[in-house]
């Protein structure tokens, strides 16, 4: 067994005003040295004052043996009503735990970040103790509906047949597919257990 008890590497700050990629919308901060606890606690008043939502990332994982295991957890803060950016993950699954409140998963090729009203109608609710798994390659998001409170999540993703560059950088942005005039957004039907 191996108990990590250093805590969190780094957190993450995003701005959910802000478009992804633009200046200011994703702001990390490396957790690791002493002198930056104080600081980090400063950054995290700041942020849920804001209604930013909040990542901390636990990445560095070692075996008993010292060797580097490809899992990362992440623990996030969403804002009351922000929706995540739709995206995908090319070669791992990824776990997704409700901690706190009320999260909305939804699995589409063609609906954005704006269409709440889907979202919502056409998006599977879980609730604390409720987990969620997405396969690889398929863009997905989840929201937190709720106009008052934050939802926490905890997220893990693993996969021991790729490198650790490629785990690393293996989330991807992905924009909407073109639809035809008229046609229906496509969603797809999520497994319940």
């Amino acid at each position: 067994m191996r108990v990590i008890r250093r805590g969190m590497e780094e957190i993450a700050v995003i701005d959910p005003r802000k478009k992804y990629g633009e200046s200011g919308q994703y702001v990390s901060y490396e957790c690791t040295k002493k002198d930056s606890k104080l600081n980090i606690v400063r950054i995290l008043a700041a942020a849920r004052a804001e209604r930013m939502e909040i990542r901390y990332y636990y990445r560095k994982m070692t075996s008993m043996a010292g060797e580097s295991v490809p899992v990362k957890v992440i623990i996030t803060e969403i804002p009351p009503g922000h929706v995540q950016p739709f995206h995908t993950h090319l070669l791992i699954h990824e776990v997704t735990h409700v901690d706190e409140g009320e999260l909305i998963a939804i699995e589409s090729a063609d609906l954005t970040e704006e269409d709440w009203a889907l979202i919502v109608t056409q998006g599977e609710v879980l609730n604390p103790g409720d987990t969620v798994l997405e396969e690889p390659g398929v863009r997905h998001t989840v929201m937190n509906r709720d106009p008052e409170r934050y939802c926490i999540i905890t997220t893990v993703q693993a996969d021991r047949t790729i490198s650790s560059e490629q785990f690393k950088s293996d989330w991807v942005r992905e924009e909407p597919q073109a639809k035809e005039a008229g046609e229906v957004p496509v969603v797809r039907a999520r497994e319940t257990v």
